[in-house]
């Protein structure tokens, strides 16, 4: 029985992973199982993937332009006469150069893609002054990559029952299933007619109101599309921002016809306004929909169009977000809301004092959750024009999504509500419902004291995007208060606090578990991590540091590096 005692170290895995076993078995996967009253452990490897390869959408590569035959192919597609509006028009033209790029890329392009690759893994090769042999590195970074590939892959993932399905075809209908179900409407738990009555003091004036509905104009349209950068994120039509780059003599001026057409009549095709969502593991080994965070990834007509509404959304955007903002207003930055909280938690470590608290407040599915009847309300109280409001109803509520799972899409389903994470557009709208916020905690100021740190200034939140920090006395009648804020706030916004997810810091001479309880949320202790910075009122310590300490480990001992 010795044959079957067989002990490696994960070395020799890292040794094999390196090897011609990979590249002739790509469907291999390993896992290692826990340890047990040991440091061994059992290793599980599987020959086989349960993902069944489907073949992959149509994508725009950049290297098309240089053929010399690029042009002609894109006039010819041009020239051809379509009836119908602007957007039908330049939809039509669009899949009709498609199929004229694929047949190119397989006439002069033949196996172009994998050359590109070995391509830029010996370009690779000479940022790493320590990897030497040329041709052992272009191999290990090809490894690399297949490596990162099989991490990113979702093969099983757990049913609402909590059991665990590996059946692939399972797993594409509850990841479509769960984005469409969260897509969904839900009943608001407030009477929507009591949303009326709820006052902002800030509004915009006259000329900002005019600056909005200013027609836009061919030249802003076009600088818009040469200023955009980014093109990596696959785009659902396959059509990078360089394929219009590099045809714009051709294709500009139908693109701005367009463009224009959409703020002349308010019609989007539902094809433009078309999304797929890229999922990303929050935690490692993510075996709930819940432990994905999408990102979305629209085509880049849509994106001309959000970027010029987000551009004059920009201008007006300070005067009504308050103090508390600091996301996406000139003049504010990401380091003043983090030395703000440094300084507010200063002597927190001291058991004297005065009794003060910092809530950290977790949102759940905070893009995701965005109701769009409460967003179209608060633009219409802070004085936005009608036809402003229009431009952007339509670029937020007709918009069909599609999950990319492993490379390829799955459904095609219409949301109700939510924001897309990564347009720019949504990122400036997700601060409006956080407005009201500040105004509900103001407006109850008789009940909730100050944070002693921040009394002269009034200050009771601060926010940078979905990260809300609630500074407050620590007593039990202002934090009955804000517990019982941040209800109602999510109540009327749906941007409910994941109170499991949050954590409430307290100082001072206070009943640390009796406050905790009021509140709900995990009472933790100095040092924390805000916006991705350790913060602390004391040298950071060896315990302090283990959590670097284990990433550096984590990425030493990953099957991408090298032996």
């Amino acid at each position: 029985m010795d044959e079957f005692n067989l002990c490696i170290q994960k070395i020799d895995v890292m040794e094999v992973a390196h090897s011609e076993w990979m590249h002739s078995m790509p469907g291999c996967n390993v896992s290692f199982k826990s340890f047990v009253e040991s440091d061994h452990c059992a290793m599980d490897v599987s020959l086989y993937s349960n993902v069944h390869k489907k073949p992959r959408p149509f994508k725009y590569h950049n290297f098309w332009s240089t053929h010399e035959s690029f042009m002609d192919l894109v006039r010819s597609a041009w020239d051809v006469s379509v009836e119908g509006n602007n957007m039908w028009i330049l939809q039509t033209k669009l899949k009709s150069i498609k199929n004229k790029l694929k047949k190119l890329n397989r006439e002069a392009f033949s196996n172009i893609s994998s050359r590109v690759i070995e391509m830029k893994n010996e370009w690779k090769t000479t940022q790493v002054a320590i990897l030497t042999d040329r041709d052992a590195n272009t191999k290990l970074f090809h490894t690399s990559m297949k490596i990162n590939h099989r991490k990113n892959l979702i093969t099983k993932i757990e049913d609402e029952q909590g059991k665990l399905d590996e059946d692939y075809e399972h797993v594409k209908l509850n990841a479509v299933k769960f984005y469409k179900d969260l897509f969904s409407e839900k009943v608001n738990l407030v009477d929507k007619r009591a949303w009326s009555e709820m006052t902002v003091s800030c509004k915009i004036d006259h000329e900002d109101y005019n600056m909005l509905q200013r027609t836009i104009t061919r030249e802003k349209i076009e600088a818009c599309f040469m200023s955009m950068k980014g093109d990596k994120a696959p785009r659902p039509d396959g059509l990078s921002l360089e394929f219009y780059k590099d045809a714009w003599n051709v294709v500009g001026d139908s693109v701005v016809d367009a463009v224009q057409s959409f703020f002349q009549i308010g019609d989007m095709p539902k094809a433009m306004n078309s999304t797929s969502l890229i999922l990303i593991p929050k935690v490692q080994q993510s075996k709930t929909m819940r432990n994905f965070k999408s990102i979305a990834c629209y085509n880049v007509l849509y994106k001309g169009i959000s970027t010029v509404i987000a551009c004059r959304l920009k201008t007006i955007l300070h005067k009504v977000v308050g103090i508390q903002q600091f996301t996406y207003v000139p003049g504010r930055h990401i380091s003043d809301d983090i030395l703000l909280i440094q300084e507010v938690i200063n002597g927190y470590h001291k058991s004297n004092g005065r009794p003060r608290c910092f809530i950290k407040v977790d949102i759940m599915k905070a893009y995701d959750s965005v109701d769009w009847f409460f967003l179209w309300l608060m633009l219409e109280k802070l004085n936005f024009p009608a036809i402003f409001i229009s431009w952007i109803r339509k670029c937020v509520s007709i918009v069909w999504f599609s999950i990319n799972l492993n490379g390829s899409l799955n459904g095609y389903f219409k949301s109700s509500r939510a924001l897309r994470q990564g347009d720019l557009l949504s990122s400036y709208l997700f601060i409006t419902p956080f407005i009201p916020k500040s105004y509900i905690l103001a407006g109850r100021k008789d009940l909730t004291s100050y944070h002693p740190n921040c009394r002269d200034i009034k200050l009771t939140n601060v926010c940078f995007t979905d990260d809300l920090c609630i500074l407050s006395a620590a007593n039990d009648r202002s934090l009955k208060t804000v517990k019982e804020t941040l209800q109602y706030f999510g109540q009327i916004t749906w941007l409910k606090p994941n109170l499991k997810k949050s954590f409430v810091y307290l100082a001072g001479n206070v009943d640390e578990a009796c406050l905790s309880n009021t509140l709900e949320i995990l009472n933790t202790s100095l040092p924390i991590k805000y916006l991705c910075i350790p913060l602390n009122t004391k040298e950071l310590n060896a315990r302090d540091c283990r959590p670097l300490v284990d990433k550096i480990k984590q990425k030493a001992n990953s099957c991408g590096a090298s032996n």
